[in-house]
């Protein structure tokens, strides 16, 4: 089987996350709009059920899964610390 990875990106209005071959070939695609003002919990609820639908629907289990990517509207320190965020609960500061 080809490599595949998931990458989701986590917007201030839409969460996006897919699954993909390293060849490129997108398997699944959700694009969900994100809650307005969503703590951390929210969105970690949000992407762990898309994660599981698009697993569910490719027949992919997690020992398939080369790689995750995650993008996210913020500034970030080197740290991994959030420092600001796009239209998401103060929570992730």
């Amino acid at each position: 089987m080809e490599l595949i990875g998931f990458g989701v990106d986590i917007g201030g209005t839409m969460l996006k996350a897919a699954l993909i071959t390293r060849s490129g070939l997108v398997l699944a695609l959700r694009r969900l709009e994100t809650p307005a003002q969503a703590s951390p919990g929210q969105v970690a609820s949000l992407l762990v059920s898309t994660v599981q639908a698009l697993m569910e629907d490719t027949h992919v289990t997690v020992n398939d899964l080369a790689g995750v990517g995650i993008s996210m509207a913020a500034f970030i320190t080197a740290d991994g610390l959030v420092m600001a965020t796009a239209h998401l609960s103060e929570l992730w500061v």
